[in-house]
């Protein structure tokens, strides 16, 4: 099948679609997203066939645990929400990811109940005391057209200042890496990283992330301003 332009936009009946054309056996078919990342062709009316459109896949992390060394990673919980507030109101440590110190418990409990509902986010927890996160995030589907044929996700991830420099966060992350890669199956992970902070720099070199985008400006709300940002892959390395 052959691609004919760029997938666009729509909406019918106040509900959104994605159009785009193609071409099959010599024949212009039409093609709209029922639902995401499915996408079924037509021609004169008469249904041909679903096909899998990459991009973010969804998931659902709700009864997974990881183990490491150190580490267990594990969906977040009710009880976390001391933890997370303790590690998350301290300055510099969301501003690294985006996010500013939460102001108060109020805060925290609002990005709990988001964790727990969204089933993407894995609680880094040290001798049962939840110290960071990393996020299964959805990338930007837009700034990486050239993707759109695989699978894929973005990872993101934030710890506690008094366990930095102690190497935790790549061996969480690994954990997290292997998840996607062998359970999940994705062919690739996307991660990003705004030019001030060197220490997710290093973590991503560490784990094996390649540049792909560079001088990339992002409006961040911790800063309040655009910042470049860099976002580098990381491709599934247990294909055959």
């Amino acid at each position: 099948m052959k691609w004919l332009g760029e997938t666009k936009k729509t909406r019918i009946n106040t509900e959104l679609f994605y159009i785009t054309i193609a071409i099959s056996h010599n024949q212009i078919v039409f093609g709209y997203v029922k639902r995401e990342n499915i996408i079924m062709f037509s021609a004169c009316g008469k249904r041909l066939k679903w096909y899998y459109l990459g991009m973010n896949i969804e998931i659902d992390i709700g009864t997974t645990t990881l183990r490491t060394q150190r580490l267990l990673l594990r969906p977040f919980e009710d009880k976390d929400l001391d933890d997370l507030n303790e590690y998350a109101k301290v300055p510099g440590v969301g501003e690294m990811a985006g996010w500013t110190a939460h102001k108060d418990k109020e805060e925290s409990k609002k990005i709990l109940d988001m964790f727990i509902t969204e089933k993407k986010t894995f609680a880094i927890t040290l001798n049962a005391k939840t110290i960071g996160s990393v996020g299964i995030e959805k990338y930007n589907e837009a700034l990486f057209p050239e993707l759109s044929d695989n699978k894929g996700r973005e990872i993101g991830f934030v710890l506690g200042k008094p366990y930095w420099g102690q190497g935790i966060m790549p061996e969480a992350v690994k954990a997290v890496i292997d998840y996607c890669f062998k359970d999940l199956d994705l062919d690739f992970l996307i991660c990003g990283y705004y030019v001030i902070n060197t220490q997710s720099k290093r973590v991503q070199e560490k784990l094996g992330f390649k540049v792909i985008k560079r001088d990339i400006k992002v409006f961040v709300k911790s800063y309040q301003k655009e910042l470049d940002t860099v976002y580098s892959i990381l491709e599934n390395p247990y294909r055959v």
